[in-house]
């Protein structure tokens, strides 16, 4: 069975607001992997997706959004400006960032965004799918997983802020941080 597109004019602020949704959802699980790793990598990955979705139908309205879950699709779907900026904003989101220096020492990943987005590409199906056993991407140092995905994340929605400067107060209006 085909996939359907819609080709109806796409609220660009409803999908952010529903990314945030899914970013904060994950953010306010446990840091317990064993317990909520998986579930908190599904939401992330997923909160990604919809923030790439977002940035490619403010660039491209009169354009369909881009199908699928694949976050290195996504990406090269983007305007390179934003591609440039992205890998910019990351890379200063990963120098300041405690935790994710952390990372880096003790297990010696990768934070610049290809790294990130080959480590998280298929996240959202190899997760929701496990069962299927599919493999996971690895980056060039052979790792996988959701690490540095915040980073991207977090680089996304201060392009789309900057573009959309009222998205804040909507989004502190709708009672969404």
């Amino acid at each position: 069975m085909a996939k359907r597109r819609i080709d109806l004019p796409v609220d660009a602020y409803a999908i952010f607001l529903q990314a945030r949704r899914f970013e904060n959802a994950a953010s306010v699980l446990p840091n317990v992997v064993n317990q909520f790793g998986f579930p908190a990598a599904t939401l992330y990955a997923f909160s990604l997706e919809l923030h790439f979705k977002c940035l490619f139908c403010i660039r491209k309205p009169a354009s369909p959004v881009p199908f699928g879950h694949q976050l290195l699709d996504l990406y090269r779907q983007l305007d390179v400006r934003d591609q440039v900026a992205l890998g910019i904003l990351t890379d200063t989101y990963v120098a300041k960032s405690e935790v994710i220096q952390a990372k880096i020492k003790h297990f010696g990943l990768r934070f610049d965004v290809m790294s990130i987005l080959v480590r998280c590409n298929n996240l959202f199906d190899n997760i929701r799918y496990f069962y299927e056993h599919r493999q996971h991407e690895k980056d060039a140092f052979g790792k996988a997983g959701q690490y540095g995905i915040e980073a991207v994340i977090e680089a996304c929605r201060q392009i789309l802020l900057d573009e959309c400067p009222d998205w804040a107060k909507r989004i502190a209006e709708a009672g969404v941080k």
